[in-house]
């Protein structure tokens, strides 16, 4: 959290420093002087189609083995972000 706060990095993912990682609860964070508008325009069409219901999905596939960055490619090509 403190290289979010230093400036150091632009995004922290899964991090809220209250509790554990709940599916809902996935906000992507930006510094304000990185988020370009392509950046945000491609977390809008990734946030209108992922569900709750789809990352849970998602989720139980890589809780079986499958590659979590295989299962998000997989994902993001047939659902046409890719």
């Amino acid at each position: 959290m403190s290289a979010l706060r230093q400036g150091s990095i632009g995004a922290v993912p899964e991090y809220t420093g209250r509790r554990p990682h709940v599916s809902g609860d996935i906000v992507p964070l930006f510094k304000r002087d990185v988020l370009t508008q392509p950046m945000a325009d491609a977390c809008n069409a990734v946030s209108a189609k992922l569900t709750t219901t789809v990352l849970g999905e998602l989720d139980a596939q890589v809780a079986k083995g499958a590659d979590p960055e295989a299962v998000a490619r997989t994902w993001l090509s047939a659902d046409g972000l890719a």
